[in-house]
């Protein structure tokens, strides 16, 4: 029995299909056949399920380890600020600065199902007329590469706060270079996660500073802060096993649409 005059056909256990995708591959690539192509591999591929031959394909297992994973542990130490050892409310590793002085750095305990810990800063207002105070929180000793791409998580949230700009990157003290570049981060009144990938542009194997500073008063909260490096996003497996073939302009769906 023939179907679809004869491109697909059936005799007994036998089941033909004479339009094979790879036909339309020989010799140099016609735009005009790619929908064709495309579709008969459609075709051949649930016949063949059709039939009870199982392919694998790593798409699902994808979703659980998306492009720019982790390569490491974050370079920032106790970034969760779990640990105060001399109790003073600075977490462990971290230093606090503000200009003019009157501000205060504590540890906070978070309520809800993460629990977990807080930096609270807390700068009161100012006289009018005065200029507002400059406050950074900071950290030594981070070990960056060149080149290697980097990726720098937090929770964040802000009462009051007199700015919508905290800035961060990572110096190199030595020639006070910033090794990425500076990046802006605006906090809101509910916990959001802030996420920003970044390529380094210089290895610095110490006498380095990550630096995270702004000019105001008010509160803000700073939790689960992560400079973690990653793969390349820019490169990997997003052309693989996503694609009947490697993606062009052609394959734009809005490449005859746009005005």
């Amino acid at each position: 029995m023939a179907y679809g005059d004869g491109v697909l056909a059936a005799t007994g256990q036998v089941v033909f299909c004479q339009l094979a995708p790879w036909y339309f591959t020989r010799g140099p690539e016609q735009f005009n056949l790619r929908r064709t192509f495309m579709r008969t591999s459609f075709a051949a591929s649930r016949l063949l399920g059709n039939l009870g031959v199982s392919a694998s394909t790593p798409l699902l297992e994808r979703f659980g380890d998306p492009v720019g994973a982790s390569m490491g542990p974050s370079v920032l130490k106790n970034g969760d600020f779990r640990t105060d050892t001399n109790s003073d409310g600075l977490a462990d590793e971290w230093e606090f600065s503000a200009s003019p002085k009157g501000g205060a750095c504590t540890r906070e305990a978070l309520i809800g199902p993460g629990g977990g810990w807080a930096e609270l800063i807390a700068m009161p207002p100012v006289a009018a007329g005065a200029k507002p105070p400059e406050v950074m929180i900071a950290q030594h000793g981070l070990p960056i590469r060149g080149g290697q791409w980097y990726r720098l998580s937090l929770r964040t949230r802000a009462e009051g706060l007199t700015t919508k700009e905290i800035t961060w990157t990572v110096q190199n003290t030595a020639a006070w270079q910033a090794l990425f570049d500076y990046q802006i981060i605006a906090p809101k009144a509910e916990w959001q996660m802030k996420s920003v990938v970044l390529q380094a542009k210089d290895t610095a194997a110490q006498g380095t500073k990550f630096q995270m500073w702004f000019t105001g008063t008010g509160i803000l909260w700073l939790a689960d802060v992560r400079l973690e490096p990653i793969q390349d996003p820019t490169a990997g497996r997003w052309l693989d096993g996503l694609y009947l073939t490697r993606p062009t302009e052609w394959d734009d769906p809005y490449r005859f649409f746009r005005w």
